[in-house]
């Protein structure tokens, strides 16, 4: 069944028509959408908050993720942020320009005290005016002879012409030339906040920002607010990752690894191999649910709790999966998921949580989905639609027509009794006034025909179809309307032929 919702289940509906809520410029693609205090979105090369171009972004990233972290909104895989508070766009890896031609390492002092090697001093530079603080892990590039070295540090102490590091921080390198000075931020491919820290993955290689600051890595002091990250020996690589349980929860395509702990001298990593992740391109499928995590697996949708995941996509069949991409969106109740097959043919599913059902929408593209004003809202190409129930005001968007249904061919046949004559279907449906039913029959897998309206008896919510045709062994019914119906039973009339009575 196809544009079927389940808010009437056990009885067949048509789903809720969509909304437009914006159109994009012809020609512009949308790359992913969420929301804060507004709704914001990216396409292929900009960030938009609230429908006003922010920032430009690299236009090489066909899926972007967002972090919500307080007042920032922190865009991946593009490390960019946007802050609501001061309506400023930017790169997470902050690197100044700065004339470092005069930039020196030398002795200084830390705590009032006399410390070797410590100081990097560039003349009449403020380096806190510019953007760096105390406890920032920062990173000194320089060129050493014919050497280039890379040093990670955090500062200590700041004044104006002077970045104080640790004692000997910068030891026997007098005479190197500084190139480069930096606060950077792993390349991580999937990031999530978790508690109050920023957590992501890259190949096999989990991070964790130092705590309430999620532009601060590479500080590792030995305290419970350090950053922290971890190199794993699983053969495959980090497909997603997300909190789940207050606990950070990464994945692989058939392994689940959680961070155990609550400060980094106490993080240990629980290795869960042998069982269906999240599949390549289905980042995005990773939704919650009732304490429930639900993804897409290569394997199909999984319900994860914990333990061992179980896959709950069987009645969707066997030729669906596995998928090329997947994003999905949560209503609280349903489950949806837009995927993408390997041959670019696109689906909408939807899984009732609650009465544990499987509906099929469309082939709407989606590739991002956020809840947003009570509507859950989808990205897809150039347009931002509702999807599901609207529990928000909608009074300003555009409403599709109503979808067309369609309900999957229903065969009628007696396995036991051979060939039969069919004389009629009663028909028990429920409908708005301005919506016309269609309904078609064939035998024995031949073209379906249209029952003629001169044999179709509407008494009620009960259509009688009146039959014409021989002897067969199945006859399929096929009902179609152009507005919302909900269909509550079929019942079939036959006769047996006289030679086998």
């Amino acid at each position: 069944m196809y544009n079927m919702s389940s808010d009437t289940y056990p009885y067949p509906t048509l789903r809720q028509a969509r909304y437009t809520v914006r159109t994009l410029p012809q020609g512009t693609t949308l790359t992913g959408i969420g929301a804060k205090e507004k709704l914001f979105y990216t396409t292929d090369d900009g960030f938009f908050y609230d429908g006003v171009r922010k920032g430009t972004l690299a236009a090489d990233a066909e899926k972007r993720y967002f972090v919500n972290f307080d007042r920032y909104v922190l865009i991946f895989p593009d490390r960019a942020y946007y802050d609501t508070e001061q309506d400023r766009f930017g790169k997470m890896n902050f690197s100044p320009n700065l004339d470092l031609s005069g930039a020196k390492l030398q002795s200084g002092t830390l705590a009032g005290e006399q410390a070797a090697m410590n100081t990097l001093y560039l003349e009449d530079v403020d380096f806190s005016a510019i953007g760096f603080c105390v406890g920032d892990g920062v990173t000194v590039r320089c060129l050493y002879g014919t050497t280039a070295l890379e040093l990670r540090a955090v500062i200590r102490e700041m004044t104006t012409s002077e970045m104080r590091f640790d004692a000997g921080t910068f030891s026997g390198l007098n005479d190197a030339i500084v190139t480069g000075l930096s606060r950077e931020i792993p390349p991580m491919t999937y990031a999530f906040r978790c508690g109050n820290r920023l957590f992501g993955c890259v190949g096999n290689r989990i991070y964790a920002s130092v705590e309430g600051n999620p532009f601060n890595f590479y500080v590792y002091d030995g305290k419970s607010t350090d950053a922290w990250e971890s190199q794993t020996d699983l053969a495959g690589t980090f497909t997603a990752g997300c909190a789940f349980r207050d606990h950070p929860t990464f994945f692989c395509e058939d392994a689940i690894v959680r961070v155990l702990g609550v400060s980094p001298s106490g993080f240990q990593l629980s290795v869960t191999e042998g069982v269906p992740g999240v599949a390549a391109g289905c980042a995005d499928s990773v939704r919650q649910l009732s304490n429930v995590l639900y993804y897409v697996s290569a394997a199909g949708v999984m319900a994860y709790t914990g333990n061992a995941p179980t896959r709950i996509s069987e009645p969707l069949g066997t030729d669906l999966f596995p998928v090329a991409f997947c994003a999905a969106g949560a209503d609280g109740r349903r489950y949806f998921c837009g995927l993408r097959k390997p041959d670019g043919a696109a689906l909408l599913v939807a899984y009732d949580t609650e009465k544990e059902v499987w509906t099929k929408e469309d082939a709407l593209e989606v590739c991002s989905f956020v809840p947003f004003g009570g509507n859950l809202l989808a990205a897809c190409a150039d347009r931002i639609v509702t999807v599901g129930t609207p529990r928000g005001p909608v009074s300003d968007w555009v409403a599709e027509r109503t979808p067309a249904g369609g309900l999957t061919p229903v065969d009628f046949c007696r396995a036991d009794m051979g060939r039969l004559i069919a004389r009629a279907f009663s028909v028990r449906l429920r409908h708005d006034a301005g919506t016309v039913m269609r309904f078609f029959v064939s035998q024995d897998g031949e073209t379906p025909t249209e029952v003629p309206t001169s044999q179709i008896r509407r008494d009620g919510d009960c259509y009688l179809l009146t039959l014409s045709g021989s002897a067969c062994r199945r006859v399929t019914l096929r009902l179609s309307g152009n507005g919302p119906f909900t269909l509550f039973g079929i019942a079939f009339t036959y006769a047996v032929p006289e030679n086998r009575r």
